[in-house]
Order: C-alpha cells, then sequence, then structure tokens
C-alpha cells in the first residue's frame, strides 16, 4: 500500500512536472534587420528585446534603433517581451484603445480583430499607416527633433515622423495629445478577440501562397494553412512606466504580412487596456494535468481509506 502511495504521488509530480515544462514555448524568432538586410528599420534587434537593429548586414538602418525602443525611448517606457503562447487572444475592458505607430512594408494593411476564440469575420479597427512608399515611425515631434539626427537612416526616406503639433487640437485619435505628449487612442469596444491585419484591397498583391492568404491572425492557427512552419505572425511587448496614467495597461505589438522575412515591422500599433486572455492548452499538456491529477486524486482517496481502517480497529 505504502509502495503504491508513492508511485502515485511521483506519477502525479512527475506529470506535473512535464505539463508546465511542455506548456513553455520558445520566443518567436525576430529577425534583428529589417527586410533582412537592414533596407528597412527593424522592429527589434534579434534578440527581442527592443534595442538597436543588427549591425549587420549593412544597410542604411543598421545599428539604429529599433522601432519599439524609439517608442519606448520617446515616452521613457520599459519594453518586456509577452510570452507567444499569451500573446494570442485578448479581452479589451474599459477604456480599451489602438494607436497606428509604424510601417515598412510595400503593401498594404488595416488593423482588425476576430471575434471570439475561433471562426468569426474580420472587423476593421485601424486604416492604413502611411504609404507603400514611405515607411514611418510616429513619435512625439520633441523626441524626433532632438534625436533625427542620429537616428536617421544613411540613405533612403527618413521614417521618424513627429506628431504633436500645437495647431491640432487635443484628444484627436490617432495622434498625440500636444498638452500631455500622449497618444490618443482610437476605442474600441468591450470583448475577447484575436487581432488581425488584412489586405486594404482584396487581390491588392498582398496575396500569399496557394490559399491567396490575405489575412493574418495573431492566433497561429489560423495562418497554418499557409505557414504551418512559422505560424506566429504578431510578437508583443509590455511598456510600463511612469508616462502611462495610473490603472492602464499598455501594449506594442507588430505584425509580420508574409512569409519572407519575418521581421514583423509590417503593422506596429499600440493598444492599452487590453489584456491578454491566454492560450488554449495543447492537448499534450491537457494529458499530462489529467494524469497528475487522477494519481494525486488517488493518493488522497488511499489515505482516506487508511484513515477509516485505523479508526475502526480503534
Amino acid at each position: 500500500m505504502k509502495l503504491f502511495q508513492k508511485w502515485s504521488l511521483a506519477l502525479g509530480a512527475c506529470a506535473l512536472l512535464l505539463a508546465i515544462s511542455g506548456s513553455a514555448r520558445a520566443a518567436t524568432i525576430i529577425v534583428g534587420a529589417g527586410a533582412g538586410n537592414n533596407s528597412e528599420r527593424c522592429l527589434s534587434g534579434s534578440a527581442g528585446t527592443g534595442g538597436t537593429c543588427n549591425a549587420s548586414p549593412s544597410g542604411p538602418y543598421g545599428g539604429l534603433d529599433s522601432m519599439v525602443q524609439l517608442v519606448a525611448n520617446s515616452l521613457n517606457l520599459s519594453l518586456s517581451r509577452v510570452d507567444d503562447s499569451g500573446d494570442v487572444f485578448w479581452t479589451a475592458g474599459a477604456g480599451a484603445g489602438i494607436f497606428g505607430i509604424a510601417r515598412s512594408a510595400s503593401r498594404n494593411f488595416t488593423l482588425g480583430e476576430l471575434p471570439g476564440l475561433s471562426g468569426g469575420t474580420y472587423q476593421q479597427l485601424l486604416g492604413v499607416i502611411g504609404s507603400s512608399s514611405a515607411p514611418i515611425v510616429l513619435l512625439p515631434t520633441s523626441y524626433v527633433t532632438a534625436n533625427n539626427a542620429a537616428q536617421k537612416p544613411t540613405s533612403g526616406t527618413d521614417d521618424l515622423t513627429g506628431d504633436t503639433a500645437t495647431s491640432e487640437p487635443n484628444s484627436v485619435p490617432g495622434t498625440y495629445d500636444f498638452t500631455t505628449g500622449l497618444p490618443v487612442f482610437t476605442s474600441i469596444a468591450p470583448g475577447t478577440f484575436r487581432f488581425a491585419i488584412q489586405c486594404a484591397t482584396p487581390g491588392g498583391n498582398c496575396a500569399v501562397g496557394p490559399e491567396n492568404q490575405e489575412l493574418w491572425s495573431s492566433l497561429p492557427s489560423d495562418n497554418t494553412p499557409v505557414d504551418s512552419a512559422r505560424p506566429d505572425h504578431m510578437v508583443t511587448w509590455q511598456l510600463t512606466g511612469s508616462a502611462i496614467p495610473i490603472g492602464d495597461t499598455w501594449y506594442i505589438a507588430g505584425f509580420e504580412n508574409g512569409t519572407s522575412d519575418y521581421d514583423f515591422n509590417d503593422y506596429v500599433f499600440l493598444f492599452q487596456n487590453t489584456t491578454p486572455s491566454g492560450a488554449a492548452p495543447e492537448p499534450g499538456s491537457i494529458v499530462l494535468v489529467a494524469i497528475a491529477l487522477l494519481a494525486l486524486l488517488g493518493h488522497q482517496r488511499l489515505a482516506l481509506f487508511k484513515a477509516i481502517r485505523l479508526k475502526n480497529r480503534n
């Protein structure tokens, strides 16, 4: 009896450890050189922590601050990478909103959501950022003025764009408030959904693969038919710091709109008060947890049975 109890406890413990370790996933790899050759500003360095674009291969953006680092620096914020198994489903709460930040892509995409955990029809939330001919990183004007010389690419189009002009009224969604210097978010309705980008013009040179994929989702399985090798097409960081209004939470994310360079700088956006709902457990993890629970339940039943026998003897 004692031997069986020990084995059941050991089995339960091992199953739980395997379930926990099995549910962890390696971070999605981000190419730290925009377009793979530094002809574009990268979303993040290859370490996935923001920082600077890779110094090599040589290119006009090599060694410059990445997109997410520029945003963090402009408001004195810190970046923390969100686990890629946890940025799949999102729940918008009170005061939820989004803000278009950057884009370096030749094809025009809009940003939206797919309601619920599966299926659903794409609902646009933001329009196209910038244009196909000009990359853009939208930042407070004061920051761009102070740092443009150091962050300007060695050739091509300067992508740093300031926006806190005093000529514009306060509280215009998609701009920076010139009084506070903070982004003014476009409100989104409460609910649980998947973020997605979709070609702005159906058939507009966006289609990928024989499936003619023109939409990419934060849920990897939505992208699997056309990109089974690397189905995760959105990466996310949480932003923290005193500039963020008390009670608000901010994230910054970047989408990859194809299957070539995986630099995730094709549509970059901020969002607030929209929190990760977590990912569905993998089948293997569910089985291991079930085994663990059964083993621990068996141990508890044996302990109860033993206690009853001892009581009856007395």
